[in-house]
């Protein structure tokens, strides 16, 4: 999955677009009920929940209102790193972050 990239304090978090978070969503068994005007509604059957999410073009959904729909919908989206879309200088500080004893 291709998720955008974002540079915090240093830090790379991957936040995805609205179409990203439907179609985790529709993995998860949600369904479309209603749309008003860029707000789609979404509702699981088997866990009882709504979820509502913003639909604003191709841009990427901001971390606080992801973790909202998360909380409304009672699930974790997956956060994976695809390292191919990222500079040479980032991957470098991500593997020297991530290497033991150091």
């Amino acid at each position: 999955m291709n998720w955008r990239y974002r540079g915090i304090a240093g830090t790379q978090i991957a936040t995805p677009t609205a179409k990203q978070v439907i179609k985790q969503l529709k993995a998860a068994g949600f369904v479309e009920v209603s749309q008003t005007g860029s707000h789609l509604k979404l509702f699981n059957a088997e866990t009882r929940r709504t979820a509502i999410v913003p639909i604003h073009s191709k841009k990427v959904i901001p971390i606080g209102t992801l973790k909202a729909i998360e909380k409304q919908a009672d699930i974790q989206f997956s956060r994976t790193y695809a390292l191919t879309n990222l500079p040479k200088a980032e991957i470098k500080v991500m593997r020297r972050l991530e290497a033991p004893g150091e």
